[in-house]
């Protein structure tokens, strides 16, 4: 039996049968696209009332009066201590005005010399010290009041040195001769100090703070980012 049905399969031939299956299967997603934020902030029109300082003279009523006036300002530029910068802050993450509350808006000052070509930072507490000036400056923000508007100001002042003066009207209002104990910095020592003149004392201080700030640069540095 086997062998008669295996000579009537071969007497047929062979059905080439194929088993064909396919499989499909479905993964389900979405498609997400990143928002962009944009956060930027920047700094625009910016301008300044004055370039440089200028520890020069300045005068009042009482020393205008006087006759004798004997440190005189030949060729001595006229006191300029405050540089105002005006510029305006645009914050792309918010819809209302600029303000130091929703935008970190901050200054820096900063002293140097050139030396050979190479920046050398220059440290304002000697002349704090030394009573030149009456503290090293900080930069001042402040809205303007117009919108998204500011000022960065800073501001140097005479030192204990003239009496937190200015010389020409701390000098000509005390006579040339006239006596008074300062220590060794030149500071006013009214009790254990050394006298001299203040005509002396002219002659001996002011020369030394022209060097100090002779060929003194600074660099007033202002950002704006978002608040931290």
């Amino acid at each position: 039996l086997c062998l008669l049905a295996t000579l009537s399969l071969a007497s047929v031939g062979f059905a080439a049968w194929v088993i064909s299956a396919g499989d499909t299967e479905e993964v389900l997603g979405t498609i997400e696209v990143e928002t962009v934020h944009d956060e930027r902030v920047t700094i625009t029109k910016v301008s300044q009332n004055i370039t440089d300082f200028i520890f020069g003279y300045k005068t009042n009523d009482e020393v205008n009066a006087l006759q004798n006036r004997w440190l005189d300002k030949n060729d001595v530029g006229e006191e300029k201590l405050t540089l105002i910068y005006t510029f305006t802050v645009e914050n792309k993450k918010i819809d209302e005005a600029v303000t130091t509350t929703n935008t970190a808006i901050a200054g820096t000052f900063a002293a140097y010399k050139m030396v050979e070509d190479v920046e050398t930072p220059v440290s304002l507490n000697e002349a704090v010290t030394k009573g030149y000036i009456k503290e090293v400056p900080e930069v001042v923000i402040a809205p303007t009041g117009n919108e998204n508007e500011f000022t960065a100001t800073v501001t140097f002042e005479w030192g204990a040195l003239f009496g937190n003066e200015n010389p020409y009207i701390f000098y000509n209002l005390k006579g040339i001769n006239e006596k008074f104990k300062v220590d060794a910095n030149g500071l006013l020592d009214a009790e254990n100090g050394t006298e001299m003149t203040y005509g002396d004392h002219a002659a001996e201080y002011m020369p030394l703070m022209d060097t100090f700030f002779a060929g003194l640069n600074f660099r007033v540095t202002i950002t704006a980012n978002q608040p931290a």
